[in-house]
């Protein structure tokens, strides 16, 4: 399977038709630009209804997107919750980035949602999510809960693109896409702190990777793990 994150480095990389030739695509949050209507408000209400992906996207970051991880909050910082019913066609799997327990209100919402779209729901198991919370020290955002939720399966690869656990910025000091946040200042603060510390996640993340031969890396992640 192929995991695809937001980082901005894979834009030019044109491995479109690579994440689309693997069995089951994952995206996180709102994946690369998935749709015009994720960008940001305006693009939103700019794409009237027309919820297609781009075709200079798709070369950079394929088409697919089997199976969708998300926070189910519906604030435009938080990774907002994406048209479902524009992609229930799509969609095999939508899959909450926390246990029951933490947001119930959430939660419970949504499985009513995705029952009436007929979208399978997955909830990450409470007692694994609280063990790597305690082993890490700090809450998962929703790419590493992805992966860590994924590896508990019997899967035979894990191509991990667009992950960078926010230890790389780009030209314009953003660790997402251009486009992710719809304001610069949403960009800058993504470093992590009290709730998601990203420098506790990739530590812990590192440590993963060395011990599961079933993740394969980009080469920009490929890097990240080399460092000491």
């Amino acid at each position: 399977m192929a995991l695809v994150g937001p980082a901005p480095h894979m834009r030019g990389w044109r491995q479109g038709e690579l994440i689309d030739s693997y069995d089951i695509v994952v995206r996180v949050s709102k994946g690369y630009e998935l749709i015009p209507g994720l960008k940001s408000k305006v693009a939103d209400h700019e794409s009237k209804g027309k919820f297609s992906i781009k075709e200079d996207i798709k070369e950079d970051f394929g088409n697919r997107i089997d199976i969708l991880y998300q926070t189910l909050f519906s604030q435009w910082g938080s990774g907002f919750t994406a048209p479902f019913e524009k992609l229930k066609n799509k969609l095999k799997w939508l899959c909450a980035s926390f246990p029951d327990q933490k947001h119930k209100p959430f939660i419970k919402d949504f499985i009513k949602y995705t029952r009436k779209l007929e979208i399978p729901f997955h909830i990450i198991n409470k007692e694994y999510w609280e063990k790597i919370v305690g082993e890490m020290g700090t809450i998962p955002t929703v790419g590493p809960t992805a992966v860590f939720d994924l590896l508990r399966y019997n899967i035979k690869e894990i191509y991990l693109t667009g992950f960078t656990f926010c230890q790389i910025k780009d030209k314009n000091n953003f660790y997402y896409y251009p486009e992710y946040f719809y304001n610069k200042e949403k960009h800058l603060i993504r470093q992590g702190g009290k709730k998601h510390n990203n420098k506790k996640i990739y530590k812990y993340f590192k440590n993963i990777c060395k011990k599961d031969n079933r993740i394969k890396c980009d080469k920009i992640l490929t890097k990240l793990m080399e460092r000491n």
